[in-house]
């Protein structure tokens, strides 16, 4: 009996010293990292437009995390402010989904594409984008209180990557960002 509750210890333990799965690494692009060129057509007929200033959720029918993330931001929509927002849904069968006011829905077509090109390894996926095109924030959102928090996350980064500029009196100078 002692030898079962020995095991059975040590398996607790072993179970609790592993970080809990949504705190492990993401994988996919880093933080600071520039965001891939996306195939949107330049007005003037020039190169691909680069997404700015964006959050991208990746979403896949059949993953009940994701399907509760879309219904929950019907439910509760929120404004993020001046990001644009753009859910990229993969459904095999290609079906809709129920309108997202203020959503650019990206289709299946586009989204296996878009999901290794972002390096998504699992949905619901969230990503966002600066101003300058680089990744500002990544998450695993379940609802949208959580891309809310990546949006904050991701101004957060932004304010802190910034170069401050001191004055000295004699002028200013340039500092580096904190990191």
């Amino acid at each position: 009996m002692l030898g079962v509750l020995a095991r059975v210890d040590r398996a607790l333990d072993e179970i609790t010293s592993r970080p809990p799965s949504n705190v492990r690494a993401l994988g996919g692009l880093e933080v600071g990292q520039a965001a891939p060129l996306l195939g949107f057509a330049a007005s003037d007929g020039g190169e691909p437009v680069q997404l700015s200033r964006s959050v991208m959720v990746f979403t896949s029918e059949g993953c009940s995390p994701c399907e509760s993330l879309v219904a929950d931001l019907i439910i509760h929509p929120f404004d993020p402010g001046e990001w644009g927002r753009v859910l990229v849904w993969d459904a095999k069968d290609q079906s809709p989904i129920p309108p997202l006011p203020g959503w650019v829905v990206v289709g299946a077509t586009s989204a296996t594409a878009l999901k290794s090109r972002f390096q998504v390894q699992g949905t619901p996926y969230g990503v966002v984008i600066d101003g300058d095109g680089r990744v500002a924030a990544v998450g695993i959102p379940n609802k949208a209180v959580d891309i809310r928090r990546l949006v904050e996350a991701a101004e957060r980064h932004i304010i802190l990557s910034r170069p401050a500029r001191v004055d000295h009196g004699a002028g200013t100078q340039q500092a580096a960002p904190v990191r």
